[in-house]
């Protein structure tokens, strides 16, 4: 955390601590977040067998 906030004003970039644990903080949910979209568009995604109906025909 401490390397953010010193990357950012050296690069002229105001930021606090607080905003820095703020996003540290995040993180997990926006992880968790991710990997359930994820997982949720390859459920769409995935290849279903055919009904009995378009198999006869």
């Amino acid at each position: 955390m401490a390397a953010q906030v010193a990357r950012r004003a050296n690069q002229g970039l105001e930021q606090t601590a607080e905003q820095a644990e703020r996003v540290v903080a995040f993180a997990p949910y926006f992880l968790l977040s991710f990997f359930a979209v994820t997982l949720w568009i390859l459920y769409l995604c995935r290849e279903r067998p055919a009904s009995s109906a378009q198999r006869e025909g």
